[in-house]
């Protein structure tokens, strides 16, 4: 498309989609209206009197790993466009070559971009790569100038790469480049673990033609904050600038999208004479949330480049919302110089959310690890003086240090396991410099398993943490651990855990795993891996994690922490990207913060709604509600919740609720939705209508109850209850009234049956309930009584099958276990509408037996969308067990 046949069409189009982050293949002749090339390296110099071995201004690179009998120079038998290229050959070791700083200007307000033609042959380990960086008018390397291609293995063939290098910078003065082949050890922090044995090439062989070096219009995107995180009350604001040397008129499209791809506004504008190249729009933002700004910037059809930014809209922060905010931990343990250099502005724009880092890094030279026991640590000292909660996290160990005691670089704790002599220097200073404003210090990175491997953690643990101790005696220890793995029966006396969720855990299943462990939640901080982009849609992801905080902070752990949800392009600390989950995490921390699970409410099959309660006020205490059977439906109720509720769903965006006469109208998807504004008591009242136990037999018979009610007022609560439903059940007393003093409650016994034909699983029993407290009120209130057979699990199945002569049938199978301790003993009986009753005996179903029985039944088509009546009735017994399938 946009005519990318040709080889200027192939650049621009290779800029734009540089820009936009992919990789860009195919080339042919250059042409084209506009003249972008600013030089040629086709090493066809012998027409320009150079007859030397090697290509002018190109220098070879010697030193350690680039041995000198390396070969390199000009080659006639491999070329693309006519004669020569430039080739290096392998004679073990390294080989690169350098153009000479001074050769290629670099002019302010440009932006460069870099295209060649690499061929490989014979290469098994190393790599070939083309890399270019700016240097300044000493001949310095500009920092974060520096841009190389992915490694190239090309096996015979010529592949051709581009470099999009960053706007040049005020400090630049000159382009470099280097051609280069390489040893995998030059990649080996990115392609091999530490412990790997390093393979090398002794021979192989690298050639590179036309080397272009194109000047690019200068085009940039950008919000009004360099970190791309904007709150309330300000609105988003896009800055645009292209700048082109060229003078052609240009055309410029931006389209700011939303987490789900959609397009919610654009914007277009022509950059001539008329029109200057630099201006400022406010989209139309819809709400808060994630969103992608994209300029495209093209001459007729033809794309001349493009730039996009993302940027997060979040609401205000509140004074309740920060109140606990350094309970939510963000983990930046793994970061560049340049990330930990922008880590302090970006945590000031998030909120006051505690933050773990770690003061070393695996690249650190045994000379910097010296000098930082002198010196104190910029990223340390600007968080602590933001009274921020710190974690100090010993995620890695530099290699030299490592290396001395002969341990992986990313094993902090086998590092430590050894005589406290080799590594302790490094750290005491530290210890004291900081021991007064911070107490936290993690030994491993978060998610390391290293713990768990370790037979003897309960011996290496009482050193470590006297060390701690003597020099921080208020410190706090924390260990990381992974919930998958198997908690010591008698775990070490840590101060706190750092336990990781990987996402195979589901929130559900949170309380089940706490249950397990022998330590207390406060001692505890969660922290929950997040579901992958890429797989997951922005929506599933926000939800997961949003489900994933609220579960974790049922159980009032120390903290909950996430990795950091941003990224920076191309890793180097640039302008951050921030993850779409980054809004959810944010309105998370604001709705909890300040508040408590108190219990559930139960309004009606399928409906989860936890109570959070909080401090006074209209935006004390909350609800969280969500639709769990119909994930892709809506579902509506109508419920008094109080007098001016607001829905807040999981980005922050704020609405309040549509009234239905007396009542308010909730709309619920499968993202919790929280509920402020409304009448805490009322809530507390309707969870406190409970029946005990919640479960009855399958039996046709009275079953005794408990009726529990409550009274969350502070004066005497009178009122009536009649209860609704389920309509053919009978219930004694079917109606009564009550008066309860103030914060006591009230318990009454309840005696009901239900029809032998009542279905297994659970059922609401609802009433209606007038109330007398600080006002009158009328509500419905619900509460479930599961229905089935003790100590046995029952399953089924119900699929259309076809027998050898092609006529269909229905199979059903019904998978019956034991679940209890005595044998039992069943028929199973299958009812088709309008056929015959099938039966089969289970005779002796012995404790933790499971047994499979299946019911074949002719198949007609007029059945699809009826139901087939199925279960279990003792044999011994009148327990009956009902269920229903319906038929496809």
């Amino acid at each position: 498309m946009f005519g990318c046949g040709h080889r200027l069409g192939w650049v621009l189009c290779c800029a734009a989609m540089l820009a936009a982050g992919s990789a860009a293949a195919g080339a042919d002749k250059p042409g084209g209206p506009l003249s972008l090339e600013v030089h040629r390296f086709d090493f066809e110099e012998q027409k320009l009197g150079n007859f030397e071995p090697m290509p002018m201004h190109w220098f070879r690179v010697d030193g350690t790993g680039f041995p000198r009998y390396t070969q390199m120079g000009f080659d006639n038998a491999q070329s693309v466009s006519a004669d020569h290229s430039f080739k290096l050959a392998l004679n073990g070791g390294s080989a690169a070559a350098l153009l000479e700083a001074g050769t290629l200007v670099a002019v302010p307000q440009a932006r460069y971009l870099i295209t060649a033609n690499i061929r490989t042959e014979d290469a098994r380990y190393s790599r070939a790569r083309l890399v270019a960086y700016f240097v300044d008018q000493h001949g310095r390397e500009v920092p974060q100038s520096r841009r190389a291609t992915a490694p190239i293995l090309s096996n015979g063939a010529w592949t051709t790469v581009a470099i999009q290098l960053p706007d040049t910078p005020d400090n630049a003065a000159w382009v470099v480049l280097r051609v280069e082949l390489l040893q995998s050890s030059f990649f080996h922090s990115r392609l091999l673990e530490e412990h790997q044995l390093i393979e090398q090439d002794i021979r192989a062989s690298a050639w590179f033609d036309d080397i272009v070096v194109y000047q690019m219009p200068m085009i940039s995107i950008a919000t009004q904050t360099p970190l791309n995180v904007i709150r309330q009350p300000q609105q988003p604001a896009i800055a645009s600038r292209v700048h082109d040397v060229t003078g052609q008129p240009l055309h410029a499209q931006i389209e700011v999208t939303d987490a789900g791809g959609r397009i919610i506004d654009r914007q277009e504008r022509d950059i001539d004479v008329n029109h200057p190249g630099e201006w400022e729009w406010k989209p139309n933002v819809p709400g808060l949330g994630w969103y992608r700004a994209q300029l495209t910037v093209m001459t007729g059809s033809q794309i001349v480049g493009g730039a996009g930014v993302t940027f997060v809209w979040l609401g205000p922060t509140t004074e309740r919302g920060q109140g606990e905010a350094g309970r939510f931990i963000i983990t930046a343990e793994h970061l560049t110089q340049a990330q930990r250099n922008r880590l302090p502005d970006l945590l000031k724009s998030l909120g006051n959310m505690g933050v773990s880092v770690s003061p070393w890094s695996m690249d650190m030279t045994q000379d910097e690890l010296a000098a930082a026991v002198d010196a104190p640590d910029p990223l340390l000292n600007s968080l602590l003086l933001s009274n921020r909660h710190v974690i100090l996290s010993f995620a890695e160990v530099p290699r030299d240090l490592a290396g001395s005691v002969g341990v992986d670089a990313d094993d902090a704790l086998a590092l430590m396991a050894h005589d406290a002599k080799l590594w302790q220097p490094y750290i005491q200073s530290m210890l004291a410099r900081y021991g007064l404003r911070l107490s936290d210090y993690q030994v491993g990175a978060s998610g390391s398993g290293a713990a768990f491997e370790r037979d003897d953690l309960a011996a290496i643990f009482p050193p470590i943490n006297d060390l701690f101790h003597r020099y921080v005696p208020h410190a706090r220890v924390l260990l990381p651990w992974r919930a998958i793995d198997e908690m010591p029966a008698d775990p070490p006396a840590f101060d706190a855990w750092n336990i990781d969720f990987p996402v195979s855990i589901h929130a559900d299943q949170f309380q089940a795993y706490a249950k397990t462990w022998k330590i207390a939640p406060e001692q505890m901080i969660y922290h929950l891996q997040t579901l992958p982009p890429h797989v997951y849609s922005a929506r599933d992801r926000g939800a997961d994690l949003a489900f994933r905080m609220l579960e974790a902070w049922r159980l009032v752990p120390q903290a909950i922490a996430i990795r950091r949800p941003w990224t920076s392009p191309a890793g180097d600390g640039g302008d951050v990207q921030p993850d779409p989950i980054l809004p959810v995490w944010a309105n998370m921390i604001e709705q909890l913060s300040g508040r408590r699970y108190v219990g559930q409410m139960e309004i009606r099959e399928g409906i989860r709604c936890y109570l959070l309660d909080g401090p006074s006020g209209p935006r004390g205490g909350a609800l969280v509600m969500w639709n769990e059977s119909s994930p892709d439906a809506d579902a509506e109720l109508d419920l008094y919740l109080g007098p001016d509720p607001v829905a807040i769903d999981m980005l922050g965006n704020r609405r309040p609720l549509d009234r239905v006469g007396e009542k308010q109208r909730v709309r619920l998807a499968q993202e919790p939705t929280f509920i402020e504004g409304v009448d805490m008591r009322l809530a507390r009242f309707r969870a406190g209508f409970h029946i005990d136990p919640t479960f009855a037999p399958s039996v046709h018979t009275v079953h005794e109850h408990t009726l529990t009610l409550v009274n969350p007022w502070p004066q005497s609560l009178n009122g009536h209850l009649r209860f609704t439903s389920p309509e053919s059940w009978d219930i004694e007393p079917h109606s009564l009234n009550f008066s309860i003093p103030a914060g006591q409650t009230y318990r009454v016994p309840l005696a009901f049956s239900f029809p032998a034909s009542e279905l297994s699983g659970t059922t609401l029993i609802t009433a209606h309930v007038d109330l007398d407290a600080d006002k009158s009120y009328q509500l419905d209130v619900a509460s479930p009584i599961r229905i089935g057979l003790e100590n046995i699990d029952f399953k089924s199945n119900l699929n259309v099958e076809s027998d050898d002569h092609g006529d269909k049938f229905l199979l059903l199978t019904m998978i019956v276990t034991n679940l209890g301790d005595a044998s039992q003993a069943f028929y199973a009986f299958s009812l088709p509408p309008d056929l015959p009753r099938q039966q089969r005996i289970i005779a002796d179903l012995a404790p933790g037996q499971t047994v499979l029985k299946h019911f074949r039944v002719p198949y007609d088509p007029a059945m699809s969308g009826k139901t087939l009546r199925l279960g279990l009735r003792q044999i011994d017994g009148p327990a009956v067990l009902n269920a229903l399938h319906p038929i496809p």
